[in-house]
């Protein structure tokens, strides 16, 4: 073999090394966003979510929780499906408005044999649970102030339509025409 051959056969290892790296760093980092969006989605569906199916036997209780129109998503957690476990998450994205869309489905029985079945590449909804698992809080003590003073404008509103109704009624018994 000459030295050309032995060169390019060099550079074919290093470049196929350097892909190698690359691909070992995507799969990482991958990994990584899928674990935490599990972590938080499941929990948070639990958390704020409605349980639709708690079914126990005598091994395992397999529960399915939905959390419907939740900023602009809406998640699906289900978990012990056998006795040996198995979850699933769901997670799709509301965007635009009225098109609900499936983004992220993961299946799995221990973090280590997660099985991705939809990862959107998109980014937009992404960076839109990342900023929903950054500002749930704040989120959510706007979303209360505002359902809050929503119900305050709608008790007002009754009282005046009650009084509204009582100077009606009063005006109709001294022949007060309204």
């Amino acid at each position: 073999m000459g030295d050309t051959s032995l060169a390019y056969l060099e550079a074919a290892k290093e470049e196929q090394q350097s892909k190698d790296r690359k691909l070992a760093h995507a799969v990482a980092l991958r990994k990584k966003l899928v674990t935490e969006i599990l972590k938080y989605c499941s929990d948070l569906a639990v958390r704020r979510g409605k349980c639709t199916l708690r079914d126990e036997s005598s091994d395992h209780t397999h529960t399915v929780w939905e959390l419907k129109e939740f900023f602009g998503f809406d998640f699906w957690y289900e978990s012990g499906r056998t006795y040996c476990g198995g979850s699933e998450l769901r997670i799709a994205y509301n965007f635009p408005p009225g098109i609900n869309r499936l983004v992220f489905d993961v299946d799995w029985q221990l973090e280590e044999n997660l099985k991705v079945l939809t990862f959107d590449p998109s980014k937009l909804w992404l960076r839109e649970l990342r900023s929903l698992m950054h500002n749930e809080a704040k989120r959510m003590e706007r979303l209360e102030k505002q359902q809050a003073a929503q119900v305050a404008v709608q008790e007002r509103n009754k009282v005046d339509e009650k009084r509204r109704m009582e100077l009606a009624s009063l005006a109709k018994r001294l022949l007060i025409s309204v």
